[in-house]
């Protein structure tokens, strides 16, 4: 009940719009018959038929392009939307409004009963598809047309761009300005990290003691001794002073 005064309400206040100075009328209540309720609602629907005949009206002609598949299907230029409704409506046994009644998944309940066709079902599925066809057929031709004349004046343009001088920044050269690129950023690497709680001298012992043999790890000292504590430096000069 709720939500039949929420439409009605919206409808009243687009009928308002139109014709003003009508007087609103009361919500509809649980207590009211179902008779009465549905008289309500008939009321509502040819209020409103005005308005939305006008309304079709209106944004048919401003979409409406005249092509041969119009010209062929309304029969003559001048047909409006609403006379064209009226005579597909009014044709008996029409296919396309059949259609529009067979139970798929729009209606489960009737599906569920394995019902041919209900008048109180509407499914607009292939309407639907069939003016998603119309505008995609439609949008490719005149993508056709407009790319083919379009090929002329790409052509001069390319041309144009051709003889004009090459766009080149003449303060670049003889290392007025700085040429570099920028690397990506570099991912995934940390630098590492001694956590280590040993002195180098400890770690040398411990790789000098390995294997039961005690080995001297420091190549400095262990030249400098070598040579009898003798400086290098000075060995070498020997051989001028001499």
């Amino acid at each position: 009940m709720k939500l039949l005064n929420t439409i009605s309400s919206l409808r009243e206040n687009f009928a308002t719009q139109v014709h003003a100075g009508t007087k609103r009328k009361r919500d509809l209540e649980i207590s009211m018959s179902s008779a009465d309720i549905w008289k309500r609602l008939q009321e509502e629907d040819a209020a409103a038929a005005g308005f939305r005949e006008e309304r079709l009206e209106k944004w048919s002609k401003k979409v409406q392009s005249v092509n041969m598949t119009q010209v062929k299907r309304f029969g003559h230029q001048n047909t409006s939307l609403i006379s064209t409704l009226q005579e597909q409506l009014m044709v008996p046994n029409n296919r396309l409004v059949k259609r529009t009644r067979v139970p798929r998944s729009c209606a489960p309940a009737q599906l569920s009963q394995k019902m041919t066709e209900d008048e109180y079902i509407y499914d607009d599925a292939d309407f639907y598809q069939v003016l998603l066809k119309e505008l995609v057929d439609q949008r490719t031709v005149e993508g056709s047309g407009a790319q083919a004349s379009a090929v002329p004046t790409v052509m001069v343009t390319a041309t144009k761009e051709a003889k004009l001088r090459k766009q080149v920044d003449r303060k670049a050269s003889k290392g007025r300005k700085m040429r570099f690129t920028v690397h990506e950023k570099l991912q995934n690497f940390m630098a590492p990290e001694d956590r280590r709680s040993w002195e180098q001298g400890a770690i040398d012992r411990f790789f000098g003691t390995l294997f039961g043999r005690k080995m001297e790890l420091n190549e400095d000292e262990s030249e400098d001794e070598d040579m009898g504590g003798v400086d290098a430096e000075e060995e070498g000069l020997r051989l001028f002073r001499s």
